[in-house]
């Protein structure tokens, strides 16, 4: 009898929280919760749970209001949660924003800095190696106008040498003939004889023949000694030119090579920083996720849950308890 008697009150209660009550009340709680439960898998287990604690066995008329009240707390709990919920969302989506506009820009200030030292790195080995190969051109020059030095040195010393022989055989040559003529006229004027005209006057272009030929070989000899002085002027002036210019760009690329040096190692330093950066930014995205829904969509979803959960508070606030009992 008591088993029958605790059915019927179940039932009434039911009765009065469902059909009896419409849509207002507790039946329009229900449909909301159902309504709500669409919404994501919390929401449905909230749901079920004030859906069950309406269909649970201590529903009876003595308990009406205990349950009544209880299905009241769930739901202001929850909308207290859902309001928790939304602000500390809000502050983590201020956060998120923040840390991956730093984390974007710091990239990017970066990623430019890598490629700012990069270029510099190849430009100043490129700058490098070129004035390391003049270097090295100019050494050669050096070398090789150092020999032709050395070349036109003994040439000079072999034409002199044989301008001295040929002087002195052309000045011999020239003495001999002069004397012979000297010697024939003397004769010839203290003989009185006339016969011998013929014969100084042939020694007498023998002897402007030697004469010419060393007047001619003086000249030879003066003009090639002047080139060769000029020449040696010349070679000097751009030995000490080009020794200076190969030691200005053997300077210059030590001191681009030493330039590359700490380029590198601000790059390294550089690529170690972005590493680090993004590393983080990977980490501040799975702290970030979303689950794919964005900030703007859950933030919507969850004022329509408060919205539906406030409806659902409305309506329960429009049956009193203690009205709930008596009709049962």
């Amino acid at each position: 009898a008591e088993k029958t008697g605790a059915t019927i009150q179940s039932a009434a209660f039911l009765q009065i929280f469902g059909d009896d009550l419409g849509l207002g009340s507790m039946g329009s709680v229900v449909q909301i919760m159902r309504s709500l439960a669409k919404s994501d898998r919390g929401m449905e287990t909230f749901a079920e749970n004030v859906e069950s604690l309406m269909q649970t066995g201590d529903a009876n008329a003595d308990n009406a209001p205990g349950v009544f009240e209880k299905v009241k707390d769930m739901i202001e709990n929850m909308i207290a949660s859902k309001k928790k919920e939304a602000a500390s969302e809000q502050t983590k989506k201020a956060y998120c924003d923040e840390e991956q506009s730093k984390t974007k820009a710091k990239l990017e200030e970066l990623s430019s800095k890598k490629d700012t030292l990069g270029a510099k790195v190849d430009k100043k080995t490129s700058e490098s190696e070129t004035l390391k190969r003049e270097a090295l051109t100019l050494q050669k020059e050096l070398g090789e106008l150092s020999e032709l030095q050395v070349e036109m040195d003994e040439r000079r010393q072999e034409e002199e040498v044989a301008f001295k022989k040929q002087k002195v055989d052309l000045q011999s040559g020239l003495e001999g003939v002069r004397s012979a003529i000297s010697v024939l006229r003397d004769y010839y004027a203290t003989s009185g004889a006339a016969s011998g005209n013929g014969i100084v006057s042939m020694l007498e272009v023998i002897e402007s023949d030697f004469g010419r030929s060393l007047a001619q070989a003086e000249s030879i000899e003066s003009s090639r000694a002047e080139e060769h002085d000029s020449m040696t002027k010349q070679n000097k002036l751009t030995e000490v030119q080009k020794a200076a210019d190969r030691k200005f760009k053997s300077k210059t690329s030590a001191d681009l090579e030493k330039a590359v040096l700490d380029l590198s190692a601000d790059s390294e330093t550089t690529k170690e920083e972005l590493a680090a950066v993004l590393t983080y930014q990977e980490s501040l995205a799975k702290q970030c996720f979303d689950g794919g829904m964005s900030y703007e969509e859950r933030k919507a979803q969850r004022e329509e849950e408060i919205k539906g959960l406030k409806e659902a508070l409305a309506a329960l606030s429009t049956e009193s308890p203690v009205l709930l009992q008596g009709q049962l």
